[in-house]
């Protein structure tokens, strides 16, 4: 099944609220955006529009394709039908959407040279193993003096290799497919999610990426007048690690409970550093929290650009 780009969607988002800022109608705008559709795109549109001409509103025709419209996307759209606001809000969602497009193409770009370093490593020195230690291998068995360690645990490599070569090939293929299947197990998620962050240099950067996510987006939320409690709710369903999922649960209990977020995000140190609660607790006193959350965002694409470059080099 064809599914749709995260492109589509961004495009799909930024005319409907240029449209509706040009003074054109809901329903030409969709006309119009599934006459220049393509692929699945088209086909979701069409069903949106199908939808909207039948009486339903623009939130409950997007709730019907859950894979392609997020949760923060239909609430944010259900908070611009309801409040009149629907153009500003789509703006929102497109900027917030363009920001999240752009940091992924970062991490994509910056992740690309050094994959393609570790695959050429891991390919010649797998060759090597193969092809060339067992040729050499008799040369180094006939030496009289004693070998340096080193050299022994490379002829003793040669000599598994040379022996159980396609046996080691195929095992190691197995051994990395059956963890790539193990690992999207969701029993397995929360523990390799925590070992992630733990990770020397990957770890900050997942961190920061998460930061970057949850601050802007929920910026956005509290922005479009969206009350904490359920902005939490909203981000919990949306967010993917599951470290993070679980302290946000944690925050939406002490809401509640009526407690202040400071001291919560306080208490989750490692994933939330000090500069977040702070920014938090400050929000919380001057009753400017989206304002907080933006900056965070900024703060945090900045840090994460950075990393990204670094790890380039």
């Amino acid at each position: 099944m064809q599914r749709t780009r995260f492109t589509d969607i961004l495009l799909f988002t930024k005319y409907i609220a240029i449209s509706l800022k040009s003074g054109i109608t809901l329903v030409e705008a969709l006309e119009m955006i599934w006459d220049q559709s393509k692929g699945a795109m088209k086909s979701i549109v069409k069903k949106i529009l199908e939808s909207v001409k039948s009486g339903d509103s623009f939130y409950e025709a997007l709730k019907k394709f859950p894979d392609d419209f997020s949760p923060i996307y239909t609430n944010l759209v259900k908070i611009g039908e309801a409040s009149g606001t629907l153009e500003e809000g789509l703006n929102q969602l497109a900027n917030e959407q363009k920001k999240s497009y752009e940091l992924r193409q970062k991490i994509k770009s910056a992740m690309m040279y050094p994959m393609l370093i570790l695959i050429a490593v891991l390919g010649l020195g797998f060759s090597v193993s193969i092809f060339v230690l067992p040729k050499i291998l008799p040369l180094f068995e006939a030496f009289t003096t004693d070998l340096p360690t080193s050299t022994k645990v490379l002829l003793y490599v040669a000599r598994i290799t040379s022996v159980y070569g396609k046996e080691l090939a195929v095992g190691v293929l197995g051994g990395i497919l059956a963890l790539t299947i193990i690992t999207r197990l969701n029993f397995v998620k929360p523990f390799t999610h925590r070992l992630i962050l733990a990770l020397p240099l990957i770890g900050p950067i997942v961190r920061d990426v998460n930061l970057e996510r949850f601050t802007r987006t929920f910026g956005t939320l509290l922005k479009s007048a969206i009350p904490i409690d359920e902005g939490l709710k909203i981000m919990q369903d949306s967010t993917e690690n599951r470290v993070y999922k679980s302290a946000i649960k944690e925050f939406i209990q002490e809401v509640k409970r009526g407690n202040h977020l400071g001291p919560a995000f306080a208490r989750h140190e490692n994933i939330f550093p000090k500069l977040v609660s702070k920014m938090v607790s400050m929000g919380e006193s001057t009753g400017n929290m989206d304002e907080m959350f933006l900056y965070l965002s900024d703060f945090y694409e900045n840090e994460v650009d950075t990393a990204m470059k670094d790890l380039s080099t």
